[in-house]
């Protein structure tokens, strides 16, 4: 996974990670995530799942809306990879990425898709 991440972006993409979290991930690709969720259930953390709405507020947060990720989607700014769960609970989701962007990586637990290319998807 990180490594398919660093080969599409060489360090200079951005990942939008949608509804879930590989913990480490972002050590292993050396840059942030930015994490699509809607209660911050992936994170596993007590204080994040507690005060997720107002760590989302926060001014320079990683952390965003469920629904910003598509906002994202849709202009697709050069360089971002979507990663998202493989489960059924994405199978939507997974066919509107599928349907404009390549699938990059995929296993039991995750598929990325992307890298965007400004538009010309």
């Amino acid at each position: 996974l990180a490594q398919a991440i660093e080969q599409a972006t060489d360090g200079r993409g951005r990942v939008i990670s949608i509804g879930v979290y590989p913990a480490s991930l972002s050590f292993y690709v050396e840059q942030t995530l930015l994490v699509a969720t809607q209660d911050a259930s992936e994170i596993r953390s007590n204080y994040i799942q507690d005060y997720d709405a107002q760590l989302r507020d926060a001014p320079g947060s990683t952390l965003r809306p469920l629904a910003w990720w598509y906002q994202e989607f849709q202009l697709c700014p050069p360089g971002t990879l979507f990663l998202i769960g493989s489960g059924r609970r994405w199978e939507t989701e997974r066919g509107a990425l599928a349907a404009k962007l390549p699938l990059l990586y995929a296993n039991h637990l995750y598929a990325v898709y992307g890298p965007c290319d400004g538009g010309r998807h």
